[in-house]
């Protein structure tokens, strides 16, 4: 069994390279949202009041009672306890897109292992298997770079002026990378127990009459799960249209608005491939083949299409909504809050919708051969590769800054009482700023997987 999971590793290396990328940046962000918050716990637990007189200062020299560092320190884990509750939803999601875009990548192989005799139970062992070898050698990798960069680390908490140097100790931070790096693994564990669902969906015959291209179903599981995260969004959303303080409307709505993506997410054959038909059906089909060739290939390949584009649509909220609300409420843009709120989960969303897109260049290449014997030309197939990158990201763009436009909505009593007007100002700078570098990240991890399948198919055929 151990040398199968590892030759099977080498055959879809570039499956499990861009697995191990994205588990290795969660196991990273939970390492440093948990590290600062074990700043704020070790400080909560410190007797300032036997410091020396005066010698409770500030970075700007001001003297600090024993009682600010106190509330300095509950300001840490407050804020980091948000911080964490995104970061776990967020990576989540992202963890789950990659292990249902493993199974539905390589269902071909998973066929052939089924029709030579190999039970369901044996192929989730090895599935299984496989992403605990890759949590633990990006266990090791995300220590090690945490580690490194506990500067940068304990610097987004000085620039945020919730930390400052002595009597504050420092010290805690690297007690939570373990605890961060455990954290990390329960997220992938978590992930691979809903893969049976998916394996069960996979009929061996079907497998190989197909070339890896299979519609996502739709299933009772998805469904409940759909309905359940959205009516508490909704819940949330509602609560917060409620609110007379700021502080709590904003809280109420931003954890609204992320449990939206999330059922958005679960119910992304129904949702999302259903916004890509509905939207990109406006273009008449004569008016370009590749456009039609990546409309049709994103709605069979749907869970290429969940996977990117939910990964998206979580990139764009968390930088749009974030932003928009500081706007709204008439604040200065905050970037130092900003990352360390949510710039932890939008690394993991962002880095999610990248990888998740260039893993399927081993597919890309099967599809490419098959189009050229359709007669399609190398020039069809870039435009196709770019049209889809461009469908991608305008429908998790839209879903994004959809719910942003909600949160500041469902905001707008408590906005009114804290400023005295309505304010639905949305910060089209950032929106369009996000969207403009994900749909460069995605054209190029797009393109760049099917430049490479045409340059080798160029070099078999100069060779034979």
């Amino acid at each position: 069994m151990k040398n199968l999971v590892i030759a099977d590793l080498r055959h879809s290396i570039r499956i499990w390279a861009g697995s191990l990328l994205v588990l290795s940046v969660v196991q990273l962000c939970s390492m440093w949202v948990v590290g600062l918050m074990m700043v704020g716990i070790t400080n909560s637990a410190t007797d300032y009041a036997s410091a020396a007189p005066g010698s409770l200062q500030d970075a700007a020299g001001t003297p600090l009672t024993p009682d600010d560092l106190a509330l300095l320190s509950s300001g840490i884990v407050t804020a980091t306890s948000f911080a964490l509750t995104i970061t776990l939803i967020v990576g989540g999601i992202t963890v789950r897109n990659v292990v249902n875009a493993i199974v539905y990548q390589r269902r071909r192989v998973i066929a052939l292992w089924q029709l030579a005799g190999m039970t369901e139970r044996q192929t989730l062992r090895i599935l299984r298997g496989q992403v605990a070898l890759l949590s633990l050698l990006a266990l090791v990798i995300a220590g090690v770079a945490a580690t490194l960069s506990t500067e940068w680390n304990l610097s987004v908490l000085r620039d945020t002026d919730i930390l400052f140097t002595p009597p504050m100790s420092t010290e805690g931070v690297y007690l939570g990378y373990p605890i961060g790096g455990v954290i990390g693994l329960a997220i992938s564990v978590f992930a691979v127990r809903g893969v049976s669902k998916e394996l069960r969906s996979i009929s061996a015959l079907e497998a190989m009459r197909s070339e890896g291209v299979r519609e996502i179903p739709m299933t009772r599981r998805k469904w409940v799960g759909m309905l359940i995260w959205g009516a508490i969004a909704i819940t949330l959303l509602v609560l917060a249209s409620t609110m007379t303080r700021l502080d709590a409307a904003l809280n109420l709505a931003l954890y609204g608005g992320i449990l939206a993506i999330v059922a958005v997410n679960i119910g992304g054959p129904l949702i999302m491939v259903g916004l890509v038909g509905a939207w990109t059906r406006s273009v008449p089909k004569h008016v370009s083949a590749s456009w039609f060739l990546a409309r049709q290939t994103l709605l069979a390949a749907s869970a290429r299409t969940v996977a990117a584009a939910g990964s998206i649509s979580v990139a764009v909220f968390l930088f749009t909504g974030v932003f928009s609300m500081q706007t709204a409420i008439g604040g200065d843009t905050d970037i130092n809050g900003f990352v360390l709120l949510v710039g932890f989960p939008l690394f993991i969303s962002t880095s999610g919708s990248i990888v998740l897109v260039f893993m399927a260049g081993q597919q890309r290449e099967r599809e490419i051969h098959l189009a050229e014997l359709a007669g399609a030309t190398p020039a069809q197939q870039r435009r196709q590769a770019l049209f889809e990158a461009l469908i991608v990201v305008a429908t998790g763009s839209g879903i994004g800054l959809g719910l942003s436009v909600a949160m500041i909505a469902v905001m707008q009593p408590a906005i009114i009482l804290a400023v005295g007007h309505l304010s639905m100002n949305v910060s089209w700078g950032h929106f369009f700023g996000v969207t403009a570098a994900l749909l460069v990240l995605n054209v190029a991890a797009t393109l760049i997987p099917t430049v490479i399948a045409h340059a080798a198919r160029e070099r078999i055929a100069i060779a034979e």
